[in-house]
Parts: C-alpha cells; sequence; structure tokens
C-alpha cells in the first residue's frame, strides 16, 4: 500500500468515517466520541499552526508562509462552529454538514464556518477555503458561513484586510442566511464561483447572501430557490455596503433576486429571473448595474420590475422580456425598469419580444429632468411613461 509523502500526511485531516487505509495515512484523524468532527478540526488545526510556527519562526505567521490543511474527502459533522485561523484548508471533496446540537446553539454560534475578529488572539487574515467544500445546512436554522470582521489585523504583507476567501463553495438548505458578512472592517474578501440554494427552508425571511463588507468580489455566483411560500421576504442577494463587485445569477427566490442598498457598487453582468419580487431592486446611489431580467414578479401580475430604482446617480442597463412557462404564468414582470424620484441617472431598457401592450419599457415619474432616458422596444410594448422616454 502507498502512503501520501510525509508532508501530505503531516498536514492531512480524515473523517471519522474514511477507510482504515486512509486514516493511516494522516496525521490527523477525526474520532470525538459525540460526533463532533469540528471540534476535532478546531482542535487539529491549531496544533498544526503550533508546530509549523515553532519549526519556522516569525515568518511562519503569514498563512503564505504556513502550510495548506488539507481536508481529506468525505462527510464532516459539525455541532459547533468550524472557526477562522490564519491558515488555507484544501476541501475538494469534503462536505461540512450541521448536526441539530449546532441549531441548538444561541446567536451567531449557529455558523457551520465562523470567522470573527475583534482585535485579540490570531487574526483571520488570508482565511482561505478552497477546493469546492459543500457546507451543508441540513435544513437546520443555522448559517453556512458567518463573518464579523471589527478590527483590523496585521498580514503578513502589511494591508489591515481580512482578505477571507471560499473558493467554489456550495451552500444548501442552511435555514438562516447562507453567506452572512458584517462589521466595520470587513474587507477585501472574495467569494469566487459561490453557490447558494434552496436556503431559508421555512421562509423565515433570510437571504442567501447578506453582505454588509465592501470592496470585496462576488465572481460568477449563483443563488437560488431561497425561501418558500407566497410571501416577498426571502431575497437572493442583499448587498448593504459600498464598492463591492457583483456577477452571476439569482432564480426562483421568494423575494428580489438582488437588492443593491449602498452607494458605488459595480454589477457589469447578471441574470435575475422567476424571482417573486423585482429582478434587481436598487436603492443605493452612484450605483452601475447592467442586468437581463425575465420572468420576474411571480406574487403579483404587474406589480413587480426588471430592476426597480429609488435612488440617484445611477447608470442601469437592462434587457427585459416575460414569456410563458409551466410554471410562469405571461406578463408579470410589470417593465424592465422602473425609477421613482430619480436624478442624475442613465436608464437604458430593452424590451425584447415577449412584451405585451400592458408592459413598458421604462415607468416611473423622476422627480427632475436631470436624467437620460432610453425605452427601446419589440413590436407591441409600450415604450414607457417617463418624460423623454422614446424608441429607436
Amino acid at each position: 500500500m502507498a502512503y501520501a509523502p510525509t508532508w501530505l500526511r503531516e498536514v492531512s485531516i480524515a473523517p471519522r468515517t474514511a477507510p482504515a487505509e486512509i486514516k493511516r495515512g494522516c496525521r490527523y484523524v477525526c474520532a470525538d466520541a459525540g460526533g463532533d468532527d469540528s471540534a476535532d478540526i478546531n482542535s487539529f488545526v491549531d496544533d498544526i499552526i503550533t508546530r509549523f510556527e515553532t519549526a519556522g519562526g516569525a515568518q511562519s505567521s503569514s498563512v503564505w508562509n504556513r502550510p495548506a490543511v488539507h481536508m481529506v474527502p468525505g462527510l464532516y459533522t459539525a455541532k459547533t462552529s468550524i472557526l477562522a485561523r490564519r491558515v488555507r484548508l484544501e476541501t475538494n471533496g469534503a462536505e461540512f454538514k450541521a448536526h441539530s446540537a449546532l441549531a441548538a446553539l444561541s446567536g451567531v454560534n449557529r455558523s457551520i464556518f465562523r470567522i470573527e475578529y475583534a482585535g485579540s488572539g490570531d487574526p483571520v487574515d488570508n482565511f482561505v477555503v478552497a477546493g469546492q467544500p459543500v457546507i451543508n445546512g441540513n435544513s437546520l436554522l443555522v448559517h453556512g458561513i458567518y463573518a464579523n470582521i471589527t478590527a483590523q489585523g496585521a498580514n503578513f504583507d502589511g494591508k489591515p484586510d481580512p482578505q477571507i476567501m471560499f473558493d467554489g463553495a456550495l451552500l444548501y438548505s442552511c435555514g438562516l442566511i447562507g453567506l452572512y458578512g458584517i462589521g466595520s472592517q470587513l474587507r477585501e474578501c472574495r467569494f469566487p464561483n459561490l453557490h447558494c440554494w434552496n436556503g431559508d427552508p421555512a421562509g423565515g425571511g433570510y437571504a442567501a447572501v447578506d453582505w454588509s463588507g465592501t470592496d470585496s468580489w462576488f465572481d460568477d455566483i449563483s443563488v437560488g430557490s431561497q425561501g418558500t411560500g407566497s410571501a416577498i421576504v426571502s431575497p437572493g442577494v442583499v448587498i448593504r455596503s459600498a464598492n463591492n463587485f457583483v456577477t452571476g445569477e439569482s432564480w426562483l427566490n421568494r423575494g428580489n433576486g438582488l437588492e443593491v442598498r449602498a452607494a458605488d457598487n459595480f454589477v457589469p453582468h447578471f441574470i435575475s429571473h422567476d424571482n417573486y419580487g423585482h429582478g434587481v431592486y436598487v436603492s443605493g446611489d452612484r450605483n452601475m448595474i447592467f442586468a437581463l431580467t425575465y420572468n420576474n414578479g411571480n406574487a403579483a401580475a404587474n406589480t413587480y420590475d426588471g430592476v426597480n430604482a429609488a435612488s440617484d446617480g445611477v447608470l442601469i442597463i437592462s434587457l427585459g422580456e416575460d414569456h410563458t412557462t409551466s410554471e410562469h404564468a405571461a406578463n408579470t414582470q410589470r417593465s424592465v425598469i422602473s425609477a421613482s424620484s430619480v436624478e442624475g441617472s442613465l436608464l437604458l431598457a430593452l424590451a425584447k419580444a415577449g412584451l405585451t401592450d400592458t408592459t413598458n419599457a421604462i415607468r416611473g415619474t423622476p422627480s427632475t429632468s436631470q436624467n437620460w432616458y432610453r425605452g427601446v422596444r419589440s413590436a407591441g410594448g409600450n415604450v414607457g411613461t417617463v418624460p423623454n422616454a422614446s424608441a429607436n
């Protein structure tokens, strides 16, 4: 039997359910009698860091000079939170599943991954979870990932930002918020290829992604089927702070597909469809939104829009349409763009084929004339009701 090389064995963690021959190749094996793999993981990671820093000296305090901790593929049960450390977890093929004991805890302790820093202890700078981890909420009232950074750290390259990254994570069946980020110093985080599905199964009004950090990237994310029932309570993605970059898709959520509630965010391409509320809702100023929206407003016909804007100084370009599917009645999306009390903005609405005569490309009553509107429609669709809306 060929085992892993010594260096890999020294940084490998195996789940309790791993085959015996796999366990023999790992220094660390989860074996908590109560089945709490998360407690073992926290202890093992601390031990790896201590051993490496003892051998490597001060330079090893940076994640870049620490070994990547290898999580052997398999199922890990979380009765408590997996806590962030200044380290990189390689998680390809690993699933982290919430136990009912986790949901019984109070507050944010009900999080599968918990990342907190308030100024003491080892900062969480450069906490990286890579390799498409599966984070399974098990339909319990738990958060998938919770981050709260209220103090600056001091990472190796001199930057004060936490720089948290989950690469290719799949979060599903989280009864609370899938990805929940708050804190005055939550900045410079990365969530490429994030997938968040089937959350808030009880319809409690929780978003799949609820982010109050700044200067962060959500690149090519996919969010869908958040919430249950007919109430407009469970949005897909909510951005509450400035200077974030968002691309991806949001679909079949019991709420708005994307909410941009702060200024100075950039959404260069986003698809939002079949949501119960608006495809995109914008209440922050100075945002740039480029969106394809269709079949939104499933909660009520001619009530919700592809993009609904209540902010100033925005650039919104949206292509919208409506068509009948087996799960969707035609003409529910009221307009491609709806603008209310908007000033100093550029709105371009492209009304694609399939809109009926009762659907506007652009609608609303701007408070001043300091806007530029252009409504482009297909045959049979109205241009719009706003001043200066015209068709090409």
